[in-house]
Formats: structure tokens, sequence, C-alpha cells
């Protein structure tokens, strides 16, 4: 099946037990192999702030037409990297400072 970056946009992220995440917003490519080596997944409401969840091929058990799922693994490995004091930081904008 083929389908082009335009749709994928639009279809909602959730685990395997409906665990909205929100949808993609962008897509790391390897420009070697032409694959895509990880997604960007935002969250649905458009005001949110909350964090960018970074979704590597491997950890998508299906892309639907309405949907695309993925491992309620990704779910729990997400909030061990929360509880880790030594976790990186991104800023969520340019020019942004990055909190401690």
């Amino acid at each position: 099946m083929l389908t082009n970056f335009k749709n994928l946009k639009k279809l909602p992220v959730e685990t395997e037990s409906g665990q909205v995440l929100g949808h993609i917003n962008d897509c790391d490519i390897e420009l070697d192999s032409h694959a895509v080596n990880k997604y960007s997944v935002s969250p649905m409401n458009l005001f949110s702030l909350g964090p960018t969840t970074l979704i590597s091929p491997d950890q998508i058990i299906a892309i639907k037409s309405d949907k695309i799922i993925v491992s309620d693994a990704l779910v729990k490995q997400e909030k061990e990297t929360k509880n880790n004091p030594l976790e990186e930081k991104t800023a969520i904008s340019v020019n942004a400072e990055v909190e401690n």
C-alpha cells in the first residue's frame, strides 16, 4: 500500500488499548536507505504544548485508513523516561531555553 505524507498527517495515533497520543506532524528519513527513521507525534489539541512523542517504525503495529496503532509499550517507555532526572530536555521552539 502506498500513501503520501499529507494523508499520514491526518491520522490519529493511538495505542493498542485505545489511548490517543496525537497525530503525525513530521518524520525523519534516512537519506542512504530512503526509509523512515522516526515519526514525530504531537498532541491532538491545537493549543497544547505537550511533549512531542518520537515513534520508530518498528513500534507501529498497523496503519489503517482511520488511524495509526502503536504498541502499548510505547506509553510505558515514555512514563519511565519522565521519571528519569537525567533525561534530555528538548526546546519546543527556536531560541527557547531548555528547562531542567
